[in-house]
């Protein structure tokens, strides 16, 4: 009795779930030459449109660079300059915060709508699919 053909038998990586970190992590794996599968529900006809957003650091800024991403994120992701925390409900004064960082200069961190990531993470990978497809080992 054989046992019938798996995904497992085909892809030494399975990612599982198709959301912005497993979408994230089937491209970088892309990108370093690693087969994979990513598993996740069929995406519905329409999809709904996703109007959270997300923080990305200097780290993760750099991977969606190295990832091919930053292009497609142009003029998408809004830059933080200024980060400060207060105690308290009350609006504080300038000299109230507890926690102030700022630099006009640079760069601290970016703000990026989920639904723009998403698509340009599902750009990227179909990008990276027909690649792969062009060039069969």
């Amino acid at each position: 009795m054989t046992r019938p053909s798996s995904i497992c038998d085909h892809y030494p990586l399975a990612i599982i779930g198709g959301g912005l970190t497993g979408k994230m992590v089937a491209l970088a794996l892309s990108h370093s030459g690693y087969d994979s599968a990513l598993i996740a529900p069929k995406a519905p006809a329409i999809k709904q449109a996703d109007r959270r957003s997300t923080k990305i650091h200097h780290a993760g800024a750099k991977m969606l660079d190295a990832l091919g991403l930053t292009d497609a994120l142009s003029g998408k992701l809004a830059p933080i300059h200024v980060i400060r925390v207060a105690v308290g409900a009350q609006k504080p004064m300038q000299s109230d915060w507890l926690l102030n960082w700022s630099d006009p200069h640079e760069v601290m961190a970016y703000v990026v709508e989920n639904q723009a990531l998403d698509d340009a993470l599902d750009d990227a990978l179909d990008q990276a699919i027909a690649t792969a497809i062009a060039k069969p080992d």
